[in-house]
């Protein structure tokens, strides 16, 4: 096994074990296509870091799954990229 893929392995059960909805999201055993579509939209990486160090993210943006393939499903997933994402970069 590749290094790269071992500690990815590695990253994804810490997520998995910080956050319970990673569980859902995240495989055991990630691909790195994997590991960045669970990752894109910020959310384990803001509720992650407000568990390591709480109140770091303030606003946390939670939208249910909506379908992509409508135009307001593909825009809510934007916003809720970008923010989370961007108060992700903020607190850090």
């Amino acid at each position: 096994m590749l290094i790269s893929a071992a500690r990815r392995y590695q990253a994804a059960e810490w997520l998995r074990q910080m956050d319970q909805g990673a569980s859902g999201v995240l495989p055991k055993e990630p691909s790195e296509e994997e590991f960045r579509l669970a990752l894109r939209n910020g959310l384990i990486l803001c509720n992650v870091l407000n568990k390591v160090n709480p109140g770091a993210v303030l606003k946390v943006v939670e939208n249910p799954i909506i379908a992509v393939q409508s135009t307001e499903g593909a825009a809510q997933s934007a916003i809720q990229y970008f923010e989370n994402m961007r108060n992700f970069l903020v607190a850090c």
